[in-house]
């Protein structure tokens, strides 16, 4: 809540009516998109990082740096898989597993 007071050369200063701004809005992605959740552990990790999700079994896997380059494609063989991040620059990335019952997205760090 804000209130102005305005001044006009010497004159006494013109008060104006209280505001109020209220913003929502996300600046994410929703952790509980799907049906299903995705667990990454360890988190933050250095090399490997192994996803687990109940019914990711032929899911593909989208790994995407902060400013949504993609920088890791591949395809889950069962409800846990390791990923190898070696290769990956330190920093804040997303993972997507997208399969049959739905999607999900967390974030990780890579040390």
């Amino acid at each position: 809540s804000n209130v102005a007071n305005i001044f006009f050369d010497f004159n006494d200063p013109v008060i104006t009516e209280p505001s109020v701004l209220t913003a929502e809005f996300s600046t994410g992605t929703d952790p509980e998109t799907g049906k299903e959740p995705l667990i990454l552990c360890p988190n933050p990790a250095a090399d490997l990082i192994t996803m687990y999700r109940a019914s990711a079994e032929g899911a593909t896997v989208d790994v995407r740096a902060l400013d949504g380059r993609s920088v890791m494609i591949g395809t889950c063989r069962s409800g846990r898989s390791s990923l190898d991040i070696r290769a990956l620059p330190s920093g804040v990335y997303s993972i997507t597993v997208r399969g049959p019952s739905g999607s999900a997205t967390r974030r990780f760090v890579k040390q």
